[in-house]
Parts: structure tokens; sequence; C-alpha cells
């Protein structure tokens, strides 16, 4: 109802309706880019190893995982793998936690993963795991350190 004397008021205007936008966009998985060459580095402690051991170099394999850090540990090295343990031939294998890595010098990625092929010689020279359960953590660990 208009008021006395005049007409109603205007609303006031509507806001132009908002144009929809194309925003481009990726799903890209982040954090799957090793923080080092661990290949590289595990070449060149296992080279660095065989000669000052004057030893021939042992085979491994590396793996790189990129979930979330456990504990403290940076890497781990096994190089059994069942009821067989070793037969014939030897393989190491490193298991390097990427995560932990993040942050490091190029010179402690290398110390630690040396560190872990250090274990691959003394796991060879130990040759079945009953052998190696029985080395004492300092001996196992401080060797490795050293």
């Amino acid at each position: 109802m208009p008021p006395p004397g005049g007409s109603m008021p205007r609303p006031p205007p509507m806001p132009p309706a908002p144009v929809p936008v194309l925003i481009p966009a990726a799903y890209v998985i982040a954090g799957n880019t090793a923080a080092f060459d661990y290949e590289q580095l595990a070449i060149e402690a296992n080279g660095t190893l065989a000669s000052m051991l004057h030893l021939s170099a042992v085979e491994f394999l590396l793996n790189v995982d990129d979930d979330p850090p456990h504990g403290s540990e940076y890497a781990q090295t096994t190089s059994w793998f069942g009821a067989l343990d070793l037969l014939g031939t030897h393989h190491c294998e490193i298991s390097i936690h990427n995560q932990k890595f993040v942050g490091v010098t190029p010179l402690d990625a290398q110390s630690i993963v040396t560190h872990e092929m250090f274990h691959c010689y003394q796991q060879r020279a130990a040759k079945y795991l009953d052998s190696w359960k029985k080395v004492s953590p300092s001996i196992s660990e401080g060797e490795a350190t050293w």
C-alpha cells in the first residue's frame, strides 16, 4: 500500500548475478619426491666401503618409502627375507624413510646411507640371521657408526 500522497519506494537494485569462473586445478600427490639421490649415495658408500675393507662390493636393493616417519630411524637394513635366509646369493635391502631426510644436510644423508651400507657388509659376514642376532648391538651399531 502506497504511503499517503506518494508512491511506493523502490527496493534497492539487486546485485548482478555472480559469473562462474573456471579455475584450472590439478591433483598432485605431494611429498613423493626423494630428498636425495639415494641410489647414487648407496653406490658411493658401497664403493668406498669395498675399497676400505678390501672386499667385493655387496649386492643391494633400495626401497624408498614416503610414509610418515615412525620413531627416530632414518633407514633400516636387512639381508634376510624369510626362513630360507641366504640361498646361494646374498643381497641386502636398505629401506630409506624419505620424510626423515627432509631438511638433512647432504653430508648427513651420505653418512646415514654409508652407515646402513656397512650393515650390509656386517650381515654378509654373519651369513645367517641366527649369527647376526648373536652380535651385540654395541658392536653392530658401533662398527657401522665408526
